[in-house]
């Protein structure tokens, strides 16, 4: 069993021990092991919750980074000699608090995309005589770095970096926002890196990233071109924010076109270019499906701006 194996695991019980005592229907004990039903004493009252380890898959790599699919089943597991309504109602509400939590359990590196079954407890879930058990398993992405993601001092900084910068500087120093505003910034190369691999998750909405689209010379003379540069700037929000999503649209622009260092009377993209960028592309607010699953509803936000009279992308 792998690191990442255990590492999961591990934040997965230490979640569920964390329930406070109050939202437990029952109260329960929780342990990592593969499910051995000969090993839960004859006498045991509370109900027994085992993680354990079901297989894996490779879903995509960079060269710095790997997104791996983990299924880890839930067993819950309770003696019953004498199964009545009552018991079958405290079983039932406690699976109830144990989806909810899990389903939204997610880690530094790790977070669950669905939860792809569900054996309920009932009559015919007894495994021997007294024995009932409930399975849940849960399909994880786990994300590994395989080598670091470090910034290469050495690479010089042409026009296209300080036009992708200074879009974030006047992103972040926005005066109608503060450090609250974006949940997860997709900003640095690291970061751009996982959003390579999977979507972004539903506890880091909203979330923003600036990248770049496609750009298309076109000759000024023989020997000189014009390369206009398109930025994108992508957002995403939870499906009932709409009004929020088009607030911030209307912010994004502003704050490309209006935000200055303080103190300074030049705008930070204008800086960096020496002009205002243009509008390109139109403001689209998308309804999407997020994850493998497609079980996470979401609105996308996107919208892109054109610098032009960049006349080389390849020196600053």
């Amino acid at each position: 069993m792998t690191a990442a194996v255990t590492t999961l695991q591990t934040g997965l019980k230490a979640m569920l021990e964390a329930i406070p005592a109050n939202d437990r229907p029952l109260q329960y004990t929780v342990r990592i092991a593969d499910v051995d039903v000969s090993d839960l004493p004859a006498k045991s009252v509370d109900p027994e919750i085992v993680i354990g380890f079901e297989s894996s898959q490779r879903l995509g790599r960079t060269t710095a980074t790997i997104l791996d699919q983990y299924l880890i089943p839930v067993t819950i597991r309770r003696r019953m000699p004498k199964q009545d309504q009552t018991q079958l109602n405290e079983n039932h509400a406690l699976e109830e608090v144990l989806l909810d939590a899990l389903a939204n359990y997610h880690s530094e590196t790790a977070r669950v995309d669905q939860l792809v079954t569900l054996h309920p407890f009932d009559i015919a879930s007894a495994v021997s005589p007294g024995l009932y058990t409930s399975k849940i398993v849960l399909d994880c992405d786990v994300l590994r770095r395989v080598s670091p993601i470090v910034q290469d001092d050495t690479t010089p900084t042409t026009i296209l970096t300080k036009i992708r910068r200074a879009v974030w500087d006047a992103l972040e120093n926005w005066s109608e926002w503060d450090e609250t505003t974006w949940t997860r910034a997709f900003r640095d190369d690291a970061d751009l890196d996982e959003l390579a691999l999977h979507d972004p998750a539903e506890f880091e909405f909203p979330a923003i990233a600036v990248t770049w689209g496609p750009t298309s010379p076109r000759h000024l003379t023989n020997l000189a071109q014009d390369w206009p540069a398109m930025i994108n700037v992508t957002a995403w929000f939870p499906p009932h924010q709409t009004s929020l999503a088009e607030y911030r649209a209307s912010q994004i622009v502003r704050a490309i076109w209006q935000c200055k260092p303080e103190g300074q009377n030049v705008e930070y993209v204008r800086r960096a270019c020496g002009r205002f960028p243009e509008k390109n592309s139109p403001i689209n607010l998308d309804s999407i499906e997020l994850g493998r699953s497609g079980q996470v509803k979401a609105l996308k936000l996107t919208c892109g701006f054109v610098i032009t009279g960049i006349s080389t992308p390849y020196n600053a």
